[in-house]
């Protein structure tokens, strides 16, 4: 995960990122990269990582307008719906187009 954070540092006119599968673990990705303020469309298709990782690209990302997250039945629990619910109403004020899909 900290070879997105270095790469995205580096491209700071992106609007639209699809990420294939997000995995790992960065300890501080804020001592990286502040933020992605052109990033408008983020797509992830599979998260292996839970909510801390989706959290900290979450914090990264205000100005998003369209998020699309793919979790499997597996990552699921209401404990991590709650915490993306508030995070997504309180963090990301742009956002027009929000789809969970979960399998």
């Amino acid at each position: 995960m900290s070879c997105l954070y270095r790469l995205l540092s580096d491209i700071t006119t992106l609007t639209r990122l699809e990420i294939e599968s997000l995995f790992g673990y960065v300890e501080n990705p804020v001592t990286l990269i502040d933020s992605f303020p052109n990033l408008k469309h983020l797509i992830i298709k599979e998260v292996d990582s839970g909510y801390r990782q989706i959290e900290m690209i979450l914090k990264l990302t205000k100005n998003l307008t369209n998020l699309t997250i793919n979790m499997t039945s597996v990552e699921i629990d209401i404990d991590i719906f709650l915490k993306l619910e508030d995070l997504i109403t309180s963090s990301l004020p742009y956002l027009k187009t929000f789809k969970f899909i979960f399998q």
